[in-house]
């Protein structure tokens, strides 16, 4: 019985192990996929690269670890432009303003001007 119970403590051990393994590969095998996808939608936002850079694909054999790194940088990239587009609108908007307001002064200048003068050929003239 004793041997029974051993070999059949065995063979669950080494199914367990088995399964854990299993989890693990399909873990990173799930972790790549996401990596992939994400490379593909930087795809449109980064698809202007300079003439003489081969593109990337994915059926390298990159390490997990650069895959990831790359696609953090891309990620990070991708805000920055993000964030300095909406910097860029908004400076924008703000000269906008600016020019506006510098219509209304040289408006305001001449029309005060015009004012002084039409008072001051009224008094020359009485």
């Amino acid at each position: 019985m004793t041997a029974a119970r051993s070999i059949s403590e065995e063979l669950e051990q080494a199914s367990r192990k088995a399964l854990q393994e299993r989890e693990q590969i399909w873990r990173s095998h799930d972790d790549n996929e996401q990596v992939k996808h994400q490379l593909a939608s930087f795809t449109s936002r980064f698809s202007h690269s300079e003439p003489g850079v081969p593109p990337v694909t994915l059926a390298g054999s990159a390490p997990n670890v650069e895959l990831a790194a790359a696609v953090q940088q891309l990620a990070t990239t991708s805000q920055e432009l993000d964030r300095l587009g909406s910097e860029m609108t908004r400076t924008q908007a703000e000269l906008a303003a600016l020019a506006t307001r510098a219509k209304q002064f040289w408006l305001w200048l001449i029309v005060t001007v015009a004012v002084l003068v039409a008072i001051a050929i009224y008094l020359a003239v009485r």
